[in-house]
């Protein structure tokens, strides 16, 4: 699979109604990986830690607190909510639309499918 840096939308389509574009696949079976189609994703340790911690609580939503909570040890950082923010922007950067925001904070997005929890991949 190539890689693809931020500069890149690997689900740029030839399809403007994006009818042809793959959904994200997560992969959470070793270090966390996103992939669309054959192309994956770079993305930093933390970045890695940032999906993995949304993969584990998905489908549901959770804020910076639960999602810092998720990814730092204690005691956590001072800046830890702003580093999440900063992650999550190069993130989707990188991946649109794999993370949105909620009413109480952050999920993957729609389509996304999970591979690697409880040895199965889900939706």
């Amino acid at each position: 699979m190539a890689p693809v840096s931020c500069d890149t939308d690997p689900m740029d389509g030839d399809d403007s109604t994006g009818e042809d574009r793959p959904g994200w696949v997560v992969d959470v079976s070793g270090p966390a990986a996103v992939r669309a189609g054959d192309v994956t994703v770079v993305l930093r340790p933390r970045e890695r830690a940032v999906v993995a911690a949304l993969a584990f609580v998905h489908p549901a939503e959770a804020n910076a607190s639960e999602l810092a909570a998720l990814i730092w040890p204690p005691p956590l950082p001072a800046t830890a909510t702003k580093s999440l923010h900063n992650h999550v922007a190069r993130i989707r950067r990188s991946a649109p639309d794999l993370i949105v925001t909620g009413e109480l904070g952050y999920r993957l997005g729609a389509g996304t499918s999970i591979i690697g929890l409880d040895g199965a991949g889900r939706a």
